[in-house]
């Protein structure tokens, strides 16, 4: 039991510990922003905390078009050089086409002997 309690002290130091680092570095941030002393920009954290995540929000909706584009791009320097892609279409439908014709052959003349 004490070595439950012990290990659930450790958690909980850790954990307060990563939330004041947190809350230090958000009103280290605001302070940079506003030129406000840390202390004054405590409470500029909830602000700064949001403009955190819309920042991080834009930049990954950045990265994601970016290598959206990207594949993109590629997807089209490979088509302009294997031509075949381009027409997979017109091959495919052709080659069943031509399989059937002989297989009919084959099944007419089994139906006339």
């Amino acid at each position: 039991m004490k070595s439950l309690l012990r290990w659930l002290g450790i958690f909980l130091g850790v954990l307060l510990t990563g939330v004041l680092g947190g809350i230090f570095y958000l009103a280290w941030r605001a302070s940079r922003r506003t030129g406000k002393s840390v202390i004054g920009s405590v409470s500029d954290v909830p602000e700064e905390a949001q403009l955190l995540v819309s920042e991080a929000e834009s930049r990954a909706s950045e990265a994601v078009s970016a290598s959206l584009r990207a594949a993109r791009d590629r997807a089209a320097a490979l088509k302009s050089r294997i031509p075949i892609i381009g027409s997979a279409e017109e091959v495919s439908t052709e080659q069943p086409q031509e399989a059937e014709q002989p297989q009919e052959a084959e099944n007419k003349e089994g139906a006339e002997t």
